[in-house]
């Protein structure tokens, strides 16, 4: 590719929101991924009955849903009713199409990451029997969801727990059903892909293995990835780094520096070798950015071309290896890695291992 392609980078929205959604411990994920949705329980308070005419309403003559809460469940406790009611309120009023989703599976061994892509609605009451009644040896081979609230989702990719950074590992033991986890965009933006815009700034994540901690020439290694023989790129590009190894170090700088970006990309490509370049199967990365001008596309039509074009680029992958730059030792020393995390989800992967039951905690 000459420097007149273009590339497509994923741009994820400055106002996008994302949420932990719990499918009853991992039980119905199968029934996510396949059927596109999430859910949230308490079926006798719908989306139907929300917005009807004949429902209590505030102050603001908006549709009361505490209050529906308390009419609908009475024998609960006040604590239950507000937090019931509380999640139905997120999910109906605050979620938005565009948001990003995260669920984990049984034992949150692994999780799936997706997009919002509907407004709320009332699942089908029969047609959901009618799954439940097919499902078993012979039928449908997952755990079919009886909730009627539901969103629309486009499932991206599944993830390991390994893959998770530190700063998240304490959703493996949160019970909420619905929490918004946006405060913690900044760790979960990477898991989505390595390299993105956002706040109108490009991000790429390199990740380094090696088992000590690094030296002062390591970061000169580190410094020598954005320089080319043109321009140095040193003072547009900030370095976010966790120091201890293997270290993740995250290169921001701005659009019009992109080829600072490139030039890192293009480094680690020149290494070559697996243990380099690590896409999770999906090895497109390099081949759309070999190139100074961006076309930003939003996270779901860029999925959609990210998952078409993977096949078309491994060729120029193996050209672009093939096209070895001279990387001084102390690159090479930092063993840098540009890794896209986690399983692409398909029609091939869909059913996710079962694992044993494990005692769980009632969602609250």
């Amino acid at each position: 590719m000459n420097n007149k392609d273009t590339f497509e980078i994923l741009t994820i929205p400055d106002d996008t929101s994302y949420w932990l959604v719990r499918a009853d411990g991992g039980k119905y994920l199968d029934d996510y991924i396949e059927n596109s949705f999430i859910s949230i329980a308490h079926n006798q308070v719908t989306i139907e009955s929300i917005h009807s005419d004949d429902s209590p309403k505030d102050g603001l003559k908006n549709p009361d849903i505490h209050q529906m809460y308390i009419d609908s469940y009475p024998h609960q406790t006040k604590h239950w009713q507000t937090i019931a009611s509380s999640q139905c309120f997120e999910f109906i009023n605050n979620m938005k199409i565009g948001d990003v989703v995260l669920t984990p599976g049984k034992s949150s061994d692994y999780f799936a990451i997706g997009v919002i892509t509907g407004d709320p609605f009332d699942a089908d009451k029969s047609k959901l029997r009618t799954k439940k009644e097919n499902s078993g040896p012979n039928g449908i081979q997952y755990k079919v969801d009886q909730n009627l609230k539901r969103r629309n989702v486009t499932w991206m990719k599944t993830i390991h727990r390994s893959s998770l950074p530190g700063e998240l590992y304490w959703i493996l033991s949160a019970h909420q059903a619905i929490f918004n986890i946006s405060s913690y965009a900044e760790y979960i933006d990477p898991l989505i892909f390595p390299l993105f815009q956002k706040h109108k700034k490009i991000h790429l994540t390199v990740y380094t293995t090696l088992e000590d901690d690094l030296t002062l020439a390591n970061w000169q290694g580190i410094v020598e990835m954005a320089k080319d023989e043109q321009s140095n790129y040193l003072h547009q590009v900030e370095l976010q780094a966790d120091v201890h190894c293997p270290g993740t170090l995250v290169f921001i700088t701005g659009q019009e520096n992109i080829q600072a970006i490139v030039n890192i990309i293009h480094t680690v490509a020149s290494l070559g070798g697996n243990q380099v370049i690590t896409f999770g199967g999906i090895v497109t990365l390099i081949s759309l950015v070999i190139g100074k001008e961006g076309k930003k596309k939003g996270i779901l039509n860029w999925w959609d071309d990210y998952r078409i074009s993977h096949i078309q680029k491994k060729a120029e992958l193996k050209r672009l290896k093939q096209e070895t730059k001279n990387v001084p030792d102390e690159v090479k020393n930092i063993k840098p890695q540009i890794k896209d995390v986690g399983t692409v989800i398909s029609h091939e992967n869909l059913k996710l291992k079962e694992k044993p039951e494990n005692d769980q905690e009632p969602e609250k």
